[in-house]
């Protein structure tokens, strides 16, 4: 039965609970708090209780915003019914907003799919910020007013391996004002379930074990007994202590990829008990200012559907590089055949590296590949800078780093043997013209440059000529030293094997030496603008929380701007609370993208404030901003996945099927 009441003001139109068989297992539902006056509730009682509440009502006679509608939403989850909270929402807020607010209080922000049901009708986006296009009635930019209404039930999913069913119901609408400025306003949520140890049965637990949680909810351990757990030499040798992770107040507790919420305690409390905590915490950011701050930067979506939309032919870019001459090639395919014959691979692991050192030039660095009997070819690295590539690259396992972003941060040249499909149509083409005749897989000769923010291309005329010396000089150092480098072999990890050439006497010398891993160090970025520093500490400190990363863009793009195909980072800013990408932009090729990065956050500092915290799931973005963080007091936190990828891709996705078209 609906009924539409005028109470205190308020226009309420809303159903009785009995209406819903459905959601009569809420009754059982832990209890929570209102969030005016604090008193405590099952769910049903309090959907009842808010709609008469009179501390709330005071809230929003005092409101001197303009009348709009909001709609009250029981959120419950479908598997573990002690999990539920009540949101009131601007009836403007888009789905998305919901998906956002849900992730960032109960799910966690891996890139995972996340479907609405609505009516039969599903409401997604893809995953992982790929530049894929959903139907636009698909899509969660929808308001929620053009497609809820009171006593509507629907459900979300998120996850993919590990799925997390929530069903949401819609209790009440009406039009009024409201105090606070969010789009989505917590109202009540369930108090954290008591849980107790299952090892000494009397104290309250802080662990749950993952293992056993998955089949049996006597899975919590306290800290005390943790530790016992953690000091067993047999548990540690099975890993056992991995699978401890902290309980949270959310049905996604348990589960690798949820790491608690840095906007919502898991204890709710009500205004009253929040306004001691609110003396010394940090101000809240206006819609306006964040807004501002968006707009005070280009728009890349009309540099990307121009990338998308129009393809600069090959032969204008090939026609502002300086190619090499026949007789450059044939001097380097011959040089590259004589290494051949070292087979030098047989005895040089590709992470045993050979530097040489000239006085007064680079350090050039060689990395032998084809141990692993799959591809067989010479890596050369011009210079520190270079090498620092290389070094992230057999880290990268261990940093957790992506693959993808660890591709296009390579910078060198290379040299391979391959098989006639690696080749692209310009290698094969001089392959052709020098007269070669390959047969056979891995005999096709073929040299590639790497560079960032450049698709891996052809040399030109100047990368010729440089492998063509490095390689000759690498011939000469396997001629003299081949005994050294197989004698060498056990060497430690951190160390390689420096050949030096000393010009005045033409004398060659072989030794062992230390990796200067300084070079190479994640630790901290030196701060060398003193006088920056100082005027971002003067900036007052929000309540923002940021998620930051660098996006390599997938996909190869030739334009004419540029004298080879690029393949560009996208490095951006999303403010967690709002889901809002309130920044991208796109690095030139060769640019530092992380010190973009690392200035496109000093100009919200500037504009904005400095924010609580600064989210990363990139071990190379927590280092370089470490220590401007420390020095800042921003709390900087190491993610296990970001969402900047995955809001690029929901941007993308906005601006090409709705694009400026006010939303109704």
């Amino acid at each position: 039965m609906t009924r539409i009441i005028k109470l205190r003001g308020k226009i309420i139109e809303f159903k009785k609970m009995g209406d819903f068989i459905m959601f009569t297992n809420v009754e059982k539902g832990n209890q929570g708090l209102c969030k005016y006056c604090g008193k405590k509730l099952a769910p049903k009682e309090m959907l009842a209780h808010l709609v008469k509440c009179e501390k709330r009502d005071e809230k929003i006679y005092a409101a001197k915003k303009e009348m709009e509608g909001f709609f009250d939403i029981l959120i419950t989850s479908k598997e573990m019914e002690d999990y539920w909270m009540i949101i009131e929402v601007n009836e403007k807020t888009m789905l998305k907003e919901i998906d956002t607010f849900l992730r960032e209080i109960w799910l966690g922000n891996e890139q995972c799919l996340s479907i609405f049901k609505i009516k039969n009708l599903k409401y997604k986006y893809i995953s992982g910020g790929n530049l894929l296009y959903v139907e636009p009635e698909q899509s969660m930019y929808h308001t929620l007013k053009n497609i809820l209404s009171v006593g509507e039930t629907f459900d979300y999913t998120y996850g993919e391996n590990k799925i997390t069913e929530i069903k949401l119901m819609v209790f009440s609408h009406r039009i009024g004002r409201r105090h606070e400025e969010e789009d989505i306003v917590l109202l009540s949520r369930n108090i954290p379930p008591e849980r107790i140890c299952y090892k000494c049965k009397k104290n309250n637990a802080s662990w749950v074990d993952t293992i056993i949680y998955s089949f049996d909810d006597d899975a919590f351990l306290c800290d005390e007994c943790k530790e016992k757990v953690e000091s067993n030499k047999l548990f540690i040798q099975m890993e056992y202590t991995e699978n401890m992770l902290p309980i949270y107040n959310s049905p996604r507790m348990g589960i690798g990829d949820y790491e608690g919420s840095d906007f919502y305690t898991d204890e709710f409390k009500p205004d009253f008990e929040n306004k001691e905590r609110q003396k010394n915490k940090p101000k809240k950011v206006e819609k306006k200012t964040l807004k501002k701050f968006k707009n005070n930067q280009y728009d890349v979506y009309p540099i990307m559907k121009e990338w998308e939309s129009e393809y600069t032919v090959s032969e204008k870019v090939e026609s502002k590089r300086e190619l090499p001459t026949k007789e450059a090639w044939m001097e380097l395919y011959e040089v590259a055949e004589r290494i051949k014959k070292f087979k030098a691979w047989e005895y040089v692991y590709e992470f045993q590296i050979i530097s040489l050192k000239v006085k007064g030039e680079e350090t050039i660095f060689y990395s032998i590949l084809g141990e692993d009997e799959k591809e067989y070819g010479v890596d050369v690295y011009e210079g520190y800078d270079d090498f620092k590539t290389f070094i992230v690259n057999d880290y990268s396992e261990a940093l957790d780093l992506p693959k993808g972003y660890v591709k296009s941060l390579k910078s060198n040249l290379a040299c391979r043997w391959g098989n006639v499909e690696d080749l692209s149509k310009d290698q094969r083409d001089t392959i052709k013209e020098l007269g070669f005749k390959y047969k056979g897989k891995g005999k096709w000769l073929y040299f590639t440059s790497f560079e960032k923010g450049y698709s891996p291309y052809s040399l030109d005329r100047d990368e010729v000529a440089h492998m063509t010396k490095h390689l000759k000089n690498l011939e000469i150092i396997l001629e003299k030293f081949e005994d050294n480098i197989r004698e060498s072999i056990n060497m430690d990890f951190d160390e390689l094997m420096c050949v030096e050439y000393i010009k005045d006497n033409n004398e060659w010398k072989f030794y062992i030496e230390k990796i200067p891993l300084e070079e190479y160090s994640l630790s901290n970025e030196k701060i060398k603008d003193k006088n920056k520093l100082n005027r971002l500490k003067e900036a007052p400190k929000v309540e923002s929380v940021l998620d930051v990363d660098i996006i390599p863009l997938k996909r190869t793009i030739n334009d004419e701007k540029y004298i080879k195909p690029i393949t560009p980072f996208i490095y951006g800013i999303v403010d967690a609370k709002s889901g809002d990408l309130i920044s991208s932009k796109i690095a030139e090729p060769g640019a530092d993208v992380g010190d973009l990065l690392v200035e496109e956050i000093e100009r919200f500092i500037d504009e904005v404030g400095r924010p609580r915290i600064i989210r990363t799931a990139n071990e190379l973005i927590n280092s370089k901003l470490s220590l401007i963080c420390e020095n800042l007091d921003i709390n900087l936190s190491l993610k296990k996945s970001s969402r900047v990828g995955k809001k690029f891709g929901e941007y993308m996705v906005y601006k090409k099927e709705i694009g400026n078209t006010p939303l109704n």
